[in-house]
């Protein structure tokens, strides 16, 4: 459905660009290509009115599913191209074959995007956790001198904390509020390894 590695390789590896694409593909399917397959089964079912604009329709998405690299889409969009230009009768096997293979198209774009958010989601706690680094050091520096740490100070990094940290950042804060410095400073160096 979606060759993810031909798309991206379209646009020169420009993965964001990739997805503001998709999402905005997703769209169109759902808005403007989204009347095709009743389109196409009208026609098989005999009214030729709605032939031009149809075509004319599914050419654009042709051309947008290509440039997107979704093969299957775009290859089956080809064919309903030619058999309409051509004058050729379309069978309703065929009007609900090209419905099954949008709304497929449709979820594999839409587990992709969710996938990729996900992915980017991690990536950015991730690249937080990283930022917060040279604070959670200079804390554990002030543990291991048995610095008072005020608790806003503590709840302002919690925040930072990635959600599979956080148990071990609680161990760290548990610690802390029964003033067993080193505890909070194994638990800590625990978190940073």
């Amino acid at each position: 459905m979606l060759d993810v590695n031909l798309g991206l390789r379209q646009l020169n590896g420009n993965q964001s660009l990739y997805h503001k694409l998709l999402t905005l593909f997703l769209e169109q399917l759902r808005n403007d290509f989204a009347s095709l397959p009743s389109q196409l089964k009208q026609i098989a079912e005999g009214n030729e009115q709605l032939r031009k604009a149809t075509q004319q329709l599914n050419h654009a998405l042709k051309g947008v599913a290509g440039n997107l690299a979704l093969n299957t889409l775009a290859n089956l969009s080809a064919e309903i191209d030619l058999i309409l230009k051509r004058d050729e009768p379309i069978n309703t096997a065929q009007a609900h074959f090209f419905a099954q293979t949008l709304s497929e198209t449709e979820k594999a774009i839409q587990d992709y995007l969710t996938s990729n958010t996900q992915h980017s989601e991690s990536m950015n706690a991730a690249s937080e956790y990283r930022d917060i680094r040279p604070q959670l050091l200079d804390l554990a520096r002030r543990i291991q001198g048995n610095e008072f740490i005020d608790d806003d100070e503590l709840s302002a990094l919690t925040i930072h904390i990635p959600a599979q940290q956080q148990p071990q950042w609680q161990k760290v804060i548990e610690a802390l509020a029964e003033f067993d410095f080193d505890q909070a400073h194994t638990e800590l160096q625990a978190l940073l390894t």
